[in-house]
């Protein structure tokens, strides 16, 4: 089983755990799961990738009997921005009554998103945006599987000082580098 694949299974059980938990002693034939990515627009095929392996470790893990014998459905949403994330956030933890988010993808997506679930209850576990905010603001709902932007950045300055200045036979100081960004949360 792919590391990823690992990681959001462990993620989907604890998310379900704490979700039951809260729920109380009444049990539903099946735990609502929401998936909320960029399914559209600019971000789509990362999105519906990430979609993807969502769908792969929910199959895994009703394969595998579910959650305490019960399965899980996986409830899908679309946001390609901040306004978008809010509605949809909304959407699933008010009608589609979801014990968890898992998502993003994106930093803008996510930012906005967590704000709606943090204030609803509901865990959402991000898998993939990097804005160093969106565990950052102390919520007590969100949850992050990946690496933050501020640890992509120090690890980038050390593989240029471990790894490429060394290959190059060169003093890391006598580099010369580029910084390419984007102007948002990612």
């Amino acid at each position: 089983m792919p590391r990823f694949i690992k990681r959001f299974a462990t993620a989907l059980a604890s998310a379900s755990v704490l979700a039951l938990a809260a729920a109380g002693p009444a049990h539903a034939q099946e735990i609502r799961i929401g998936a909320l990515y960029p399914l559209s627009g600019g971000l789509a095929l990362l999105g519906e990738e990430s979609f993807r392996g969502t769908e792969i470790a929910i199959a895994e893990r009703n394969a595998a009997g579910g959650i305490n014998g019960q399965k899980i459905t996986l409830v899908k949403a679309d946001a390609v921005d901040a306004n978008q994330a809010v509605g949809e956030a909304r959407r699933l933890t008010s009608v589609e009554n979801v014990v968890a988010v898992f998502g993003s993808y994106a930093s803008g997506v996510s930012s906005a998103a967590t704000q709606v679930t943090e204030l609803a209850g509901v865990p959402y576990f991000e898998l993939g945006a990097v804005a160093d905010t969106i565990t950052g603001r102390g919520f007590k709902y969100v949850f992050r599987s990946n690496s933050t932007a501020k640890t992509f950045a120090s690890r980038s300055v050390e593989s240029i000082v471990q790894v490429v200045a060394p290959s190059l036979k060169a003093d890391p100081k006598s580099l010369k580098i580029a910084i390419v960004y984007e102007d948002g949360p990612y």
